[in-house]
């Protein structure tokens, strides 16, 4: 049976205003290429409901398949299309016709925010980098070696059709967040003991930790990113920072160390707690792990499990 969705379209931002806004964003930046920062700072969060739904399936195929289901609660302009082959697929990324030759600026930055969006959003689900094989768009891009150098992949422009390519194992690797709601507790119990310190203490490092938790996606949040939350500029920040006699990149060390131990006390394996703290590998996880405690994370959770 087919699942049909309906939203008014009053729950729609205009696709008038949409490139209105747009446009005004690459003339004020002068950047050509604005989609792929979209599309890297976008985080799954806000799909709401659909990003849940991707979350929580089993594997990458099976949240790919929620997201073709529900894809209209998330765009009523850009339709997604999965094709498999024997070792690959493909994601195409489809609009109409004439919004393509009304809106060309707008198109263009869409449909590069949401392909880079998914790249990353692979990432994030599996906690493993997975390189496409193959980027395919089909307008004209002048800095083929930003996008080839961001997608880790050839990348041809003016093609009949856009498309992301990877090979077809991906589709088979389980994605962490199965146990979603394990991740979510674990982070509100590391953000609440952050908020009772912060009411014994009126410092600028309890403050800063406290925006940090608040703006996990689990990806850790950027000083720029923290600072705009606060409403003060990065040099400003650093500079109470530092009167504290610390810096954001020793702050997010210290969460990472709190978090650590919270996540060893779970059943994520220390692959997954590597990616989960930001950590480009599990060696350089059990590393920090080990200058933190001077033990490794193994035996930490062995002998923890040995006293409860």
């Amino acid at each position: 049976m087919k699942n049909e969705v309906t939203m008014k379209d009053a729950d729609f931002v205009s696709f008038e205003q949409f490139d209105l806004l747009i446009q005004l964003i690459v003339q004020k930046t002068t950047n050509e290429n604005i989609g792929l920062y979209f599309g890297e700072q976008s985080n799954i969060a806000a799909l709401g409901v659909v990003g849940q739904l991707i979350q929580t399936s089993k594997t990458i195929g099976n949240g790919i398949e929620q997201a073709l289901s529900f894809f209209n609660l998330i765009s009523n302009v850009i339709t997604l299309r999965l094709q498999k082959e024997a070792t690959s697929f493909k994601l195409y990324f489809e609009i109409d016709k004439a919004v393509k030759e009304k809106y060309p600026i707008t198109y263009k930055q869409l449909v590069v925010s949401s392909m880079t969006f998914i790249y990353k959003e692979i990432h994030f689900l599996a906690l493993q980098k997975k390189h496409p094989t193959h980027v395919a768009f089909d307008f004209e891009i002048d800095a083929i070696s930003l996008y080839e150098r961001i997608f880790q992949c050839s990348v041809d422009s003016k093609n009949e059709q856009n498309f992301i390519e990877f090979p077809s194992e991906i589709l088979e690797e389980k994605i962490v967040y199965a146990d979603y709601e394990l991740f979510v507790h674990l982070e509100k119990i590391v953000c609440k003991r952050l908020t009772a310190q912060k009411g014994k203490s009126e410092k600028v490092t309890d403050t800063v930790k406290e925006v940090i938790c608040k703006l996990l996606n689990p990806d850790f949040p950027k000083l720029t990113t923290v600072a705009n939350h606060l409403h003060i500029s990065e040099r400003a920040l650093q500079r109470k920072l530092k009167k504290e006699n610390t810096t954001y990149s020793q702050l997010l060390s210290e969460l990472k160390k709190s978090m650590a131990v919270e996540y060893l006390a779970s059943t994520n394996s220390i692959k997954e707690i590597s990616y989960l703290l930001g950590y480009s590998n599990p060696s350089a996880f059990v590393n920090a792990f080990k200058s933190w405690y001077q033990i490794s994370p193994s035996l930490y959770r062995e002998e923890r499990i040995c006293i409860n």
